[in-house]
């Protein structure tokens, strides 16, 4: 079964290579790193709104696909989803419009009516916009990283986590940052 899906998208990948859209090994990496997940502890200051207060939160990062996910765990009986699983963007202004995320670019629709229209696709990709997303190497032990709008710090991570960047960077002790006590 597994072969047989990775010749399925061995093909579907040399179909599609020319589009630019798809990356070479890209099922070869999510097999190698599914369910390997760094995971960071990171707070969000919003006592500075009326009803705000210190948000502890938990900062996922999955390698198998660069997605992210963010829980409050402030309530220790309850943790809340704070953004779902999805690639986070470094520099956000704005939600996206539809089709932002599309893998074809439309230039242009063509025709008097919607039934008799045509479209061309962008085979450059010149119209996409070119949003930086958040990657493992952006993520240490006192980054700020910008979660839609709201400034969150990470303070320490999981024993995986330290493992991960030691053999991949080279990078040695990590102490956290500091410990919250609310």
């Amino acid at each position: 079964m597994l072969s047989r899906a990775l010749t399925w998208f061995q093909t579907a990948e040399n179909r599609s290579s020319k589009k630019g859209w798809r990356r070479e090994g890209a099922l070869a990496r999510f097999l190698q790193l599914d369910g390997r997940i760094l995971s960071f502890d990171a707070y969000w200051d919003d006592r500075d709104t009326e009803y705000g207060y210190l948000h502890l939160l938990k900062v996922l990062y999955y390698l198998a696909d660069d997605t992210m996910e963010v829980r409050d765990v402030t309530d220790k009986d309850h943790s809340f989803l704070i953004v779902r699983r999805s690639k986070l963007p470094k520099e956000f202004t704005e939600l996206g419009g539809l089709g932002r995320d599309d893998p074809v670019t439309l230039l242009n629709v063509l025709g008097p009516t919607v039934e008799r229209s045509r479209s061309l696709a962008d085979p450059l990709d010149l119209a996409r916009d070119k949003t930086e997303y958040f990657k493992h190497n952006n993520l240490t032990i006192g980054a700020v990283i910008n979660v839609f709008g709201r400034r969150v710090v990470l303070t320490d991570c999981d024993n995986f986590t330290k493992e991960f960047y030691r053999v991949t960077y080279g990078l040695g002790e990590y102490s956290p940052l500091f410990t919250l006590n609310i």
